[in-house]
């Protein structure tokens, strides 16, 4: 299968190197850019250094794992840990930590009257802030980087696709929304398949009116 890969740069070459070990071709097309906080760090390196207060750190993905993980080597005792799903939960069992649950799973009102730490990206969606605080728990929510969408240009990406593009892999909603703004040819996305590397994302594209046609994990 020909596939166009939209992660950053950065993120792309083992995951490239899979998929073509796998017997796919993958072309290279990030639709949006990962930067440091726009504050430098300090709002999350703060919350780290006084991590002792908290009860809970909830991830809601991969990029918000590393950049906690540039400043947190050691977990405290007491600190447990939410996930989105099970590619956040790698991350995090990469670093030797272990997932208490999945946040859309999990009974949060477990925690009622804890602290929880929620580092994330600048556009993060309000959707896990709500539901935390309406389970009764304090949470600080902290930028642990920011997301931007890539320069690239619709002539670009129209001009990969029509070269030859089964599927669109996706990792995450921002990537979506920024390739429904761009793309100006309904003719030409409908002749794609839509692939979402995680349930999250996978709701970005019906919310676009782009059908998943199956999940990341089925391409191996």
């Amino acid at each position: 299968m020909r596939l166009l890969l939209t992660r950053p740069l950065e993120q792309s070459q083992s995951l490239k190197a899979k998929l073509e070990a796998a017997g796919h071709e993958v072309e290279c097309l990030p639709l949006i850019e990962i930067l440091p906080p726009s504050d430098g760090g300090a709002a999350l390196k703060k919350a780290l250094s006084e991590i002792s207060k908290y009860q809970w750190l909830v991830f809601t993905s991969g990029n918000a794992v590393e950049a906690v993980a540039q400043y947190l080597k050691k977990l405290p005792a007491q600190l447990k840990i939410l996930a989105i799903g099970s590619a956040t939960s790698q991350a995090i069992g990469d670093l030797g930590w272990k997932v208490e649950g999945l946040l859309g799973s999990f009974n949060l009102s477990k925690l009622k009257g804890q602290k929880v730490l929620y580092p994330r990206s600048s556009i993060g969606l309000e959707k896990w802030v709500t539901k935390l605080q309406n389970a009764g728990a304090a949470v600080n929510v902290v930028e642990a980087y920011q997301t931007h969408p890539s320069k690239v240009s619709a002539s670009k990406l129209h001009s990969i696709i029509k070269k030859g593009v089964d599927g669109i892999l996706f990792f995450s909603p921002s990537a979506v929304h920024h390739f429904n703004s761009i793309i100006s040819d309904s003719k030409v996305a409908s002749t794609l398949l839509f692939i979402p590397f995680g349930p999250t994302t996978a709701k970005a594209l019906e919310e676009h009116g782009l059908k998943p046609t199956f999940m990341f994990q089925e391409l191996f």
